[in-house]
């Protein structure tokens, strides 16, 4: 038995002893806390004492209440002198056939009654305890296909993929989900989100991002939001609802008919490939903007590019895509499959997976949430060369602010790239076998909100500090300290053990983190160059 099945059999017992023969005082404290703690037992008090007062009135009315047109407590008894006739009186026989009548009226409201109470209990009982939001007979309209650090709601299903969803309403608390619907439209759903699923070629946003796919197949496959429903003719767009019901549609191929929910203006708005357009929910008005593709993940996998190809022959050490992992907090290297890291993330993080410079990208909350990923085992340079390639994508520049760095004690210590100081320019320091640092600053700020490749080469003699293929800095070095410590901080300066941040001085990154690769070896100039040049064609999740 159940907590909620024991709980509703005490309060029974409490509602029975209650209408027989009343409670004692610790009862009656009993019946008033759980009455105070449910709204469900508050509401089948009322229903329960409501039928057992409609069923005492008609059936057995107390003395002293109504009167009984039959009782001889609502007459005198009658003189025998008053007696006239030789048989029973008039008024006796009417008193017998009113006695008839009233017996049939109280068995007859008797039956309404308990008809209808029971009616409604039979409708209410078995939805008494179950989760709200889903029909367990609802017929299953999608599955899962696809999904990353996938969390429901505790009375939501389970996240497998290829795991049912029926038709109700979902609450996807972390992660990425995608959803298959049987008619062959494809949903990429992005926590934190409210759902609806209505049907096989139906989905109401009621909060949270979405992108969808959708083929010749299903067409006609519909979105409705609080302010507009989205008809989509065989395209791929992105919708976003905020939790006051505004919303906003992007297309970025195809064509999607938008129909505004308003009661004074509902003329249709078509939209097409590289067109978007936001809808408050006040008016319900359309307002056109700009398509804005670096907000909306639209696939899970890490596309193969251009870039990638080219890091993989230039022989990494580690190679970090931050391709969005099954469990939602790893991230892998993709030079050893074996060799996983670990994402660091706030319980307020629906998830860390965004838009990357090439498919997906790690993003990083800053210092407010103290966000952050870690790689273990990473190699140590074996001689005096070493090279750092990543791409970037700032929100701010807190103090510090860290891109990737191997910097814990004196003596532990390699390299500490990322952002200089409160200044926020881009910088790289690296310890030498002297126990000096040699350091290279670019010495104006990162502009923030958009994406960079930046770089450090260290080749035996000069520092180099590297901005979207263009040395910005340089500075001599005598040679690399290896360091003893083996765990790179990704978005963070971890401590001497390299198991957590450094107290003083972390340096959170807030924004994207994306490509990041390590070379033992000094990369030259023009293959740094090329690397950006390879990605001057805009990537389907966002551009440089």
């Amino acid at each position: 038995m159940t907590d909620s099945d024991s709980c509703a059999e005490d309060f029974d017992q409490l509602l029975s002893s209650l209408c027989d023969a009343g409670l004692e005082p610790q009862q009656v404290a009993g019946l008033n806390r759980l009455l105070r703690s449910d709204p469900d037992l508050r509401r089948r008090y009322l229903l329960y004492m409501g039928v057992h007062a409609a069923l005492h009135y008609v059936i057995g009315a107390p003395t002293g209440g109504a009167a009984d047109p039959d009782s001889q407590d609502s007459h005198e008894a009658p003189d025998p002198g008053e007696t006239f006739g030789k048989g029973p009186c008039a008024e006796c026989g009417r008193s017998r056939s009113y006695s008839r009548f009233w017996s049939w009226a109280r068995a007859a409201a008797a039956a309404l009654i308990l008809a209808g109470v029971g009616g409604s209990i039979a409708w209410w009982w078995p939805r008494r305890f179950s989760p709200p939001g889903f029909a367990k007979a609802a017929p299953i309209v999608a599955r899962i296909s696809k999904g990353a650090g996938v969390r429901f709601d505790g009375n939501g299903p389970s996240a497998g993929v290829n795991d049912p969803l029926r038709a109700g309403t979902y609450r996807l608390v972390a992660g990425i989900v995608q959803v298959a619907f049987a008619r062959g439209a494809e949903v990429m759903i992005t926590a934190p989100a409210e759902f609806a699923l209505k049907s096989e070629e139906k989905l109401y946003l009621k909060r949270g991002k979405l992108t969808a796919k959708v083929s010749e197949r299903a067409k006609g496959f519909t979105v409705e939001t609080p302010s507009a429903t989205l008809v989509d003719l065989g395209t791929e767009f992105a919708a976003d609802v905020d939790p006051y019901g505004n919303g906003e549609v992007h297309v970025f191929r195809g064509e999607v008919i938008v129909q505004p929910r308003s009661l004074t203006d509902s003329r249709p708005l078509r939209l097409t490939e590289a067109q978007a357009t936001r809808i408050d929910a006040a008016s319900a008005t359309p307002s056109g903007i700009e398509v804005d593709s670096t907000r909306f993940l639209r696939q899970l996998e890490e596309p193969r590019s251009s870039y990638s190809r080219l890091v993989s022959e230039l022989g990494p050490k580690l190679y970090l895509h931050m391709e969005p992992t099954v469990d939602g907090h790893s991230v892998i290297d993709s030079c050893s499959h074996d060799r996983l890291g670990r994402v660091v993330l706030s319980p307020s993080n629906g998830t860390p997976w965004f838009p990357g410079c090439f498919g997906s990208s790690l993003r990083l909350r800053g210092p407010g949430f103290g966000e952050y990923a870690t790689m273990p085992s990473i190699e140590k340079p074996a001689g005096n060369t070493l090279s750092v390639v990543a791409w970037v994508f700032a929100e701010s520049r807190p103090r510090w602010a860290s891109i990737a760095k191997r910097w814990g004690e004196p003596g532990d210590r390699c390299f500490h790239f990322g952002l200089f100081g409160d200044d926020g320019d881009l910088e790289v320091h690296v310890a030498q076998p002297n126990g000096e640092e040699a350091l290279a600053r670019e010495g104006r700020p990162l502009p923030t909100g958009r994406w960079h490749q930046v770089a450090f080469v260290a080749d035996g003699t000069t520092l180099h500090l590297y901005r979207n293929g263009v040395e910005v800095a340089r500075a001599p070095h005598a040679g690399l300290q290896s360091g003893t410590l083996d765990v790179l901080g990704v978005g963070v300066k971890l401590d001497k053990t390299g198991g957590r941040p450094d107290p003083f001085e972390p340096g959170y990154w807030h924004g994207r983190l994306d490509e990041i690769s390590v070379f033992s070896k000094a990369l030259k100039p023009d293959q740094i160059r090329q690397l950006h040049q390879s990605a001057a064609r805009p990537e389907p999740n966002g551009q440089p």
